[in-house]
């Protein structure tokens, strides 16, 4: 295929990939003009930003030089490069190119396939976070049913916006990043946990379309292996917990297919994520499950060697330590620290200590014996404040001070009070018409427990902010797809179930 064949070609699919992404918006604009225009708006901004950012790099303009490559990239988000010359290379070689053990296989994949169909270029990593989005908004709005009234239509709006306008996503979406990808992946399984859930813990609603709900779970359980495997173990671990909950649940006539229906539900979610995880997949449980095997009187069955070290620690809270070491052990401009009165009689810190800091606080010992949990509950508590509280209020009030990262302060300060904003929306939504929850509490109880566990870990583990910024939205887009629960159900389209409002 010539050059201008190839180019031709592409710019083909490119228009193609635009009309059908106009004609999503319109199929929203069908079900709901409020979630219509939130989405289009959110497609706009995105373009928009995209397209200055990229272009004020690629053309080396003297705006905010300091922070950009003069490639199209900046250094914001400065991995984005990886991410995209890896894709390149994938769609130029094929994508057996991609080896094992590569940064987020899954996400370099999909990206290098929408390099291949719309051309080599830099832009197109926004324009596949734009499409990515645009998806993701039409499976919410399916999976709302909404109606067309506002009042109706208010938890969907909210889940949307959230999406739509985070600081962060809007940013990071606009270089070829797995920020965007990643969070849909969390908001399509919360919206798989929300259609089969209710079938398997109250019987209520479609087999059948609990049944591909199961399978849809599964799959994206995959996705999520090959980019972040530690939060495909999180996933799995709520679901397991918010069945074995509601096993108690159950009559004595269902427990036993409501058992084993669960374990192969877990069973399948577990070996899709494992298959995509691939050789970094790990298992924090091994120790619980040899542990069972030894009680129960048998031998435990032999393994593999692990493959990475935070599995051959003795506990899991020894693996949490271990990864909170990594962060500890390698300092960057973003790393904070407590600032702590001194003791009176104490000598002045030499100045290259004060300079080198490179923690939260000093991380506890790979056991976890030494401190007993007494010295995690302050770092926890501090970092849950860096997630949840601006961090220059935490800083005029001599919290914690930071090494560096000043740039990035007033967009983190900005993206930590809309986050707090849109949870505190969708909690209160939820609260304010819990009357209507009904038989999906089972689905509100997975959300939750997945965004308050990621929340708690990233406080712990993660010492760096630059990277807790991104990070957190673990935490938030579960909790952003709380309203969910409030969505119309089936045949009652044109009611008003807002309950208590």
């Amino acid at each position: 295929m010539t050059f201008s064949l190839a180019l031709a070609a592409q710019l083909l699919m490119a228009a193609l990939a635009g009309v059908a992404l106009i004609a999503a918006c319109r199929w929203l604009r069908r079900r709901s003009a409020l979630c219509a225009s939130i989405v289009v708006a959110g497609v706009l901004v995105r373009a928009a930003l995209g397209l200055a950012l990229f272009w004020t790099s690629y053309l080396n303009l003297p705006l905010l030089r300091q922070q950009h490559t003069g490639d199209g990239f900046w250094k914001l988000a400065i991995d984005a490069t990886t991410y995209y010359y890896l894709a390149l290379h994938a769609a130029e070689r094929g994508l057996a190119s991609i080896v094992a053990g590569s940064a987020s296989p899954l996400f370099v994949k999909p990206l290098a396939l929408w390099l291949r169909a719309m051309g080599p270029s830099p832009i197109n990593g926004a324009y596949f976070n734009i499409a990515v989005y645009v998806m993701f908004s039409v499976i919410v709005v399916a999976a709302f049913r909404p109606t067309g009234k506002w009042r109706d239509d208010l938890p969907c709006a909210v889940t949307l916006t959230a999406v739509s306008f985070s600081p962060v996503l809007l940013i990071y979406g606009s270089q070829p990043l797995k920020d965007t990808m990643f969070v849909c992946l969390i908001g399509v399984a919360c919206v798989c946990a929300f259609l089969f859930l209710p079938w398997l813990t109250m019987k209520r609603g479609s087999a059948a379309g609990a049944l591909a709900a199961g399978v849809a779970f599964t799959a994206a359980q995959y996705f999520i292996g090959g980019i972040r495997p530690y939060y495909g173990v999180l996933a799995w671990s709520a679901l397991a917990l918010v069945l074995f909950v509601f096993l108690w649940n159950q009559r004595w006539a269902r427990v036993l297919p409501y058992a084993a229906l669960s374990t192969v539900l877990l069973t399948g979610a577990w070996m899709s994520y494992s298959a995509g995880a691939d050789i970094a997949y790990f298992n924090p449980y091994t120790k619980v499950i040899d542990k069972a095997w030894t009680l129960a009187g048998l031998k435990p069955p032999a393994r593999p060697a692990p493959k990475n070290a935070p599995e051959a620690a003795p506990t899991i809270v020894g693996m949490v330590d271990q990864y909170r070491i990594g962060f500890t052990s390698t300092p960057g401009k973003t790393n904070v620290v407590p600032k702590q009165p001194r003791p009176k009689a104490a000598a002045p810190a030499p100045a290259a200590v004060e300079e080198t800091a490179p923690s939260l606080v000093t991380a506890p010992p790979v056991s976890g014996a030494a401190d007993g949990g007494e010295g995690r509950v302050p770092v926890v508590a501090t970092g849950l404040a860096l997630i949840f509280v601006p961090v220059s209020i935490l800083r005029a009030f001599s919290i914690v001070d930071l090494t560096g990262g000043r740039a990035l302060l007033a967009m983190a300060d900005v993206d930590t009070i809309f986050m707090d904003l849109t949870i505190g929306a969708a909690l209160a939504l939820v609260v304010r018409r819990r009357s209507i929850v009904g038989d999906r509490l089972a689905y509100v109880c997975f959300t939750v427990i997945l965004g308050v566990t990621a929340a708690l870990l990233m406080a712990y583990v993660v010492t760096n902010f630059g990277t807790l910024f991104r990070l957190r939205l673990m935490a938030a887009a579960p909790l952003w797809m709380l309203p969910l629960a409030l969505a119309i159900r089936s045949g009652a389209r044109g009611a008003a179930p807002v309950g208590q409002d």
